[in-house]
């Protein structure tokens, strides 16, 4: 699993970027008054898909891990 830290490491900041990039874009909207149901719910679908994709890289990366006892 430590082997793993540096992919995970890129993964995160991947994902903090791209929601940083949402949440602007959300505020940016409401700011300019041009925020309506449509643009939420497309900046959601885009955060949401973001997290499914990072769990599923997750899953991917240490699903098959074997558990070494003593952990």
């Amino acid at each position: 699993m430590q082997g793993e830290f540096g992919r995970v490491a890129r993964r995160a900041r991947q994902m903090h970027k791209q929601l940083d990039q949402i949440s602007q874009a959300l505020a940016d909207e409401e700011e300019n008054g041009t925020l309506t149901l449509a643009s939420v719910s497309r900046l959601t679908e885009m955060a949401a898909r973001a997290m499914v994709l990072d769990v599923t890289d997750w899953r991917f990366v240490f699903r098959d891990k074997p558990l070494n006892l003593p952990a």
